[in-house]
């Protein structure tokens, strides 16, 4: 068994100079991951983490990233530069870090406002607002959104409003897909289409 670190990610990185596409998939470690690919090609990134991971930091720097993929334990991920990301995706599972500062939900979105794409889970969804539905504090997330994924393992009418909440701060929204994992039907359809207008 290897032993994921920064600094095996740094060699690898740094020996690959035409690697566009990079998968780390079912590691439970590191505790701190960084993604250095200043002077690359790299243009595609999934990160999935096992259930039992201890990752409590996460930087990526990366401008010439078009598309990301976490899905895992809930972590502060920070974007040194995103300015070429297009589609995100933010998979949170498992159960809320206990850490001192409390996780900041708010905080992994900060700077992804020209994404087109974006896919999260509805536990962080819910997990991003307050008892009544409202977002925690204002910010506008996606301004320039088009398509927005849920990934649901449980859609109830208590996070409905979560959902609506979410939605009204992206006014350029185009498509709206919940993918309830239980269904038995395996295909996405789109519950709002601007398009059918």
């Amino acid at each position: 068994m290897v032993t994921l670190t920064t600094e095996l990610i740094d060699s690898l990185l740094s020996n690959c100079l035409i690697l566009e596409s990079l998968d780390i998939i079912g590691c439970s470690q590191p505790i701190h991951l960084k993604i250095y690919s200043l002077n690359l090609r790299l243009k595609s990134l999934v990160v999935i983490m096992n259930y039992d991971a201890n990752l409590k930091s996460f930087q990526i720097d990366a401008p010439s990233l078009l598309s990301f993929k976490y899905s895992g334990v809930f972590v502060d991920i920070c974007f040194k530069d995103s300015s070429s990301l297009v589609d995100v995706m933010m998979d949170y599972n498992g159960p809320l870090p206990m850490q001192v500062p409390p996780f900041d939900p708010i905080r992994p979105l900060h700077g992804l406002s020209h994404i087109k794409t974006l896919t999260l889970s509805s536990e962080y969804l819910e997990y991003m607002h307050a008892e009544d539905g409202a977002i925690q504090r204002s910010y506008v997330f996606s301004p320039n959104l088009k398509q927005l994924y849920i990934v649901s393992t449980l859609m109830t009418r208590d996070n409905l409003p979560c959902f609506i909440s979410f939605s009204q701060n992206c006014p350029l929204l185009e498509e709206l897909y919940i993918d309830h994992l239980d269904s038995q039907d395996e295909d996405d359809v789109p519950l709002y289409n601007k398009d059918e207008e």
